[in-house]
């Protein structure tokens, strides 16, 4: 039987997209470079995942891949029970997005991280991705009620957003850190010199 793991990362996105590649990639392997027992759930749109598979088996990241399945709110809905059913045990979740901590939720499991990369619901419906059905407005602010009502700790992008969940969940946790986002410096490297001038024409 295999070990519990310290540290869940939970995405209702996939790991082989830009974000997933860019960002929580380098985060997991980095945890588990650092001594921590790593693993990940994720729903995947694609199968060709055997090379970053690799990847992770080789840093020893535990990645379970569920299927992305429908767009939109039934397609939502559909991940999170696919999520919340099939959760590994850890003793700490990470949770990307209203999904993945209510996820946990319907599945009791406590010490979850909320990440919040946005006003979910707020941000679908001014790029127009989603209609401005009433129900499913009442549903998605349920999902971050209860997000916010259960996690022990939230990190946001930026300081602007903390003080809207806290008006819309009086009682979210004031534990609280904005982290604006994460990069692999092995291959983006810090440079203490700028670069040499350059010429940018825009038409």
């Amino acid at each position: 039987m295999r070990k519990k793991l310290d540290v869940l990362y939970v995405t209702h996105d996939s790991l082989l997209e830009g974000i997933g590649m860019s960002q929580i990639v380098p985060v997991l392997i980095g945890l588990s470079e650092a001594g921590w027992n790593v693993g990940v759930i994720s729903c995947e749109k694609i199968l060709a995942t055997q090379s970053l598979q690799g990847r992770l088996n080789n840093a020893g990241v535990r990645w379970k891949i569920l299927k992305f399945g429908r767009v939109g709110a039934f397609g939502g809905l559909g991940r999170l029970i696919r999520l919340s059913f099939n959760l590994p045990r850890a003793n700490a979740y990470h949770c990307r997005g209203d999904l993945a901590a209510v996820a946990c939720v319907l599945r009791h499991r406590s010490n979850i991280l909320w990440d919040v990369r946005g006003l979910w619901i707020d941000q679908k419906l001014v790029i127009g991705s989603i209609s401005k059905n009433v129900l499913i407005i009442w549903a998605a602010r349920k999902l971050e009620r209860i997000a916010s009502l259960n996690a022990k700790a939230v990190t946001t992008l930026t300081k602007a957003v903390y003080p809207v969940l806290q008006r819309r969940n009086p009682r979210i946790t004031n534990f609280h850190e904005v982290i604006p986002t994460c990069t692999d410096l092995v291959k983006f490297t810090f440079q203490e010199k700028l670069p040499a001038n350059r010429n940018l024409l825009l038409s």
